[in-house]
């Protein structure tokens, strides 16, 4: 199944991009939002892999102690800040 409908096919000359529409539910038909897309898509795994570091020194010292009150405040501001985007986006 689509996830998203992409109306109209073809905004000032240049036709959506299908497969994005397909597997990411995004409609984007021209290059700069295929590059806002890729970069959105870049950022995701950037923000993965920051976290792969920490992940693993917390799991090899079986220890929580290094996740500073602040930086967890800080991620669920970003986080919540990121959420109303999307809200506001739709």
């Amino acid at each position: 199944p689509r996830w998203c409908v992409c109306v109209p096919a073809v905004v000032d000359g240049h036709a959506y991009v299908a497969w994005m529409g397909e597997y990411l539910g995004v409609c984007a038909w021209t290059p700069i939002e295929v590059v806002a897309v890729a970069f959105g898509m870049a950022n995701i795994g950037f923000w993965i892999f920051a976290q792969v570091p920490q992940l693993w020194t917390n799991f090899r010292s079986k220890k929580v102690e290094a996740l500073h009150p602040a930086f967890l405040a800080a991620w669920l501001l970003g986080d919540a800040a990121n959420l109303i985007g999307c809200i506001l986006a739709e």
